[in-house]
């Protein structure tokens, strides 16, 4: 069986990781953010009252994998945020610095593995530990169960729809102009408890989400039907 659950908000930001000054975002939140979003419902702590850097969600992410769908595309926007000046608060107490918003973006996430239990009777009941966000606390997610599915294995081998993002691997091929074109992002996907990057990994998503992916070549990824939609498993974590 596999969890599906609807993730909206007003809006989000995924702060890819080699801006500084200027935050840019991802359109969609990285794996490492579903793991963060995951521990948050169900809630595993951190244990960052004991140690800022520490992240103990993830020894519990073991055995899991996610897949991820954008129902709708967020309108990426820049705004100027004030802060307070640390460094040198006597010259200028606050500073504006630029971040990249996403606007009313549509998720859906597909669990499957090890936290699949748990994970079922938070979602249920609307009863989230911590609260859930999209990448940064002021961005507040709404959540919206969809139900629990069977994987359904495909019937051929051949070429396939996918209609969620799909982990590149070697071996793969994407027919571009049939899927009416695709983007490529390098993403962070696992994390130690210490909050160090463990693992990247390369997604491709498509122009639309009206159109989906063609994937004439499936690789070593696993793909299968779970709530009508065809799916392409991230690894487990």
């Amino acid at each position: 069986m596999a969890l599906v659950f609807d993730v909206t908000g007003p809006m989000a930001m995924f702060r890819k990781s080699y801006t500084t000054t200027s935050s840019v975002s991802f359109p969609f939140p990285p794996p490492t953010a579903i793991a963060g979003l995951l521990a948050a419902i169900v809630g595993y702590g951190n244990n960052a009252a004991n140690d800022g850097f520490s992240a103990a969600y993830w020894r519990k992410m073991k055995g899991t994998r996610i897949g991820l769908a954008v129902l709708k595309k967020g309108v990426p926007s820049s705004h100027a945020i004030n802060f307070s000046n640390t460094k040198d608060p006597q010259k200028n107490p606050r500073v504006q610095i630029k971040h990249q918003f996403v606007f009313s973006p549509e998720y859906q996430v597909y669990v499957s593995g090890a936290i699949e239990s748990e994970l079922r009777d938070h979602l249920v009941n609307g009863t989230f530990v911590y609260t859930p966000y999209l990448g940064v606390a002021y961005a507040l997610a709404e959540i919206r169960f969809v139900g629990a599915f069977a994987e359904e294995p495909l019937d051929t081998a051949g070429p396939v729809q996918v209609d969620t993002v799909i982990p590149w691997k070697e071996g793969m091929t994407v027919d571009v102009l049939q899927s009416g074109g695709a983007f490529k992002e390098r993403m962070p996907f696992r994390m130690n408890e210490e909050r160090g990057l463990e693992e990247p990994i390369d997604v491709l998503y498509a122009a639309s989400p009206d159109k989906p992916l063609l994937l004439v070549e499936k690789g070593e990824i696993h793909v299968s039907g779970c709530a009508e939609d065809t799916v392409a498993w991230f690894p487990y974590w």
